[in-house]
């Protein structure tokens, strides 16, 4: 369904602004380079990074697929351990193998408890050892009812209200069921009949 909306010209000029402003004030007083680096091109890179995290975070926002939204966050958050990790060992000279390596370890063990958090909050952790009370309830349902081969498909009930044959009332009860203009006794007058014809058969008549 798309979903048509008017765009906000008056704030939307306001925050553009408000982020010169903000992107100003950090190159100038914040942001500080090693010697021998571009300051403008360290500033550029961190804009470009800024806006990628925030292109990922409105795709996240109007994103309606939750396991796409965990996914997101799975995501996000990897990136972010193998930032900090490259970011912190920066200034120590460290191998780039070495480096390398800290950052998958890093990325390894967010994927390992990402994936142990969306296991447990799908499922029970050791649910995988008990039998759910659910199967045992339909086992012991299906148990109770029995699928016709006489009359076409019809699933019934073997507690079925019936008249009990050779009574003195049965024939007018029948007769009650099966003119009945309620779908239920006329669903009861059929069950009642093939009831029947599997005792007789059962008796071999």
């Amino acid at each position: 369904m798309l979903l048509y909306m008017e765009l906000n010209y008056s704030y939307i000029i306001i925050f553009l602004l408000a982020m010169v402003a903000v992107f100003m004030g950090y190159y100038h007083f914040i942001l500080t380079v090693d010697a021998g680096n571009d300051k403008r091109l360290t500033m550029a890179k961190r804009v470009l990074m800024l806006f990628t995290v925030g292109g990922l975070l409105h795709i996240y926002s109007i994103t309606e697929n939750t396991q796409l939204k965990q996914f997101f966050i799975v995501m996000l958050a990897v990136i972010l351990n193998m930032y900090s990790v490259y970011h912190s060992t920066g200034k120590c000279n460290f191998p780039k193998l070495f480096v390398i390596r800290l950052c998958l370890y890093s990325a390894a063990i967010t994927l390992f408890i990402a994936g142990a958090l969306w296991y447990t909050t799908n499922n029970s952790l050791f649910g995988f050892m008990v039998v759910p009370e659910e199967a045992e309830e339909v086992v012991s349902d299906a148990q109770s009812f029995f699928s016709s081969k006489v009359l076409s498909g019809i699933t019934l009930d073997n507690k079925v209200d019936c008249p009990v044959p050779g009574s003195s009332d049965y024939t007018s009860e029948m007769n009650q069921l099966h003119t009945s203009s309620k779908q239920s006794d006329k669903d009861t007058y059929t069950a009642c009949l093939e009831k029947e014809v599997r005792a007789d058969l059962a008796r071999g008549v």
